[in-house]
């Protein structure tokens, strides 16, 4: 609702700004100069200056900015808009400001983007307001983050994102089922996933566990296209690496399409 409130509020009007040749059109008020630059096809724009250019106030906290429900952590390869997590290149902290790539920037307002290359020129639309809804399927959302806190707990980020990447793989895949539930449950050929033998696809999923489920299912991928996957330390049946194609390794982790 808070976000519905804010959104709602937003101007519906345009300014620009200059970045030597680049110029983007934002929200109603005047933004300063260089508060944009772009950098190998990516227009990376100032987060209080963007937010600020919406009507959001902002503050540092010692760890992130914020601006309504936005958060922006240096570092991190995503934006937090409450309990949305959009993928992106990793936030940059320079010389004191927090920079975003402005697509991600423009998807946290619910904003669209357009590029006019001929005039290096970038269009954020207005904010839409928000219907209130969640982002996400409850169902998929349960079951992914299970799964890859069951199978990855232990892993990076990065690795819990490429084992959720392997059952949307598969859910796109013609040799698999359609949806997350009867991939992970799937028994065709054996069980496919050992926690939901064992049981431990039941318990509670950590927070970057379901941190890693929202950004698979906002597109945020890594050894996309795998299949399979296994810990070659602990597997007791390597059917996979005798008859799969290896893709790569991360943390305890061997992936193969």
């Amino acid at each position: 609702m808070k976000q519905k409130l804010i959104l709602a509020l937003l101007a519906l009007s345009f300014c620009i700004f200059p970045v030597n040749a680049l110029s983007v059109d934002c929200a109603s008020i005047a933004l300063p100069e260089q508060a944009a630059y772009l950098e190998r096809g990516t227009t990376w724009v100032a987060f209080r200056a963007a937010s600020e250019a919406y009507g959001l106030a902002v503050y540092w906290d010692g760890e992130a900015a914020h601006a309504g429900e936005v958060t922006a952590q240096p570092g991190l390869g995503y934006l937090q808009v409450g309990d949305r997590y959009i993928p992106s290149a990793p936030i940059r902290l320079k010389n004191g400001t927090i920079w975003v790539p402005i697509r991600v920037m423009a998807a946290a307002l619910g904003a669209d983007v357009s590029w006019n290359a001929e005039r290096e020129h970038v269009t954020v639309g207005a904010a839409r307001n928000s219907d209130g809804q969640s982002f996400y399927d409850e169902q998929d959302l349960y079951w992914l983050s299970r799964i890859i806190h069951a199978e990855a707990q232990g892993e990076s980020l990065q690795g819990k994102i490429a084992v959720g990447s392997v059952v949307m793989a598969r859910v796109q895949s013609e040799d698999f089922p359609d949806t997350i539930y009867d991939v992970i449950f799937d028994t065709a050929g054996g069980v496919q996933f050992t926690p939901t033998k064992n049981g431990a696809i039941y318990n509670t999923p950590n927070e970057e566990s379901v941190t890693a489920a929202k950004l698979v299912l906002e597109g945020e991928r890594e050894a996309e296209g795998c299949l399979f996957f296994l810990d070659p330390r602990k597997s007791t049946s390597f059917w996979v690496p005798k008859n799969r194609t290896f893709c790569v390794s991360i943390g305890c982790h061997d992936f193969y399409y």
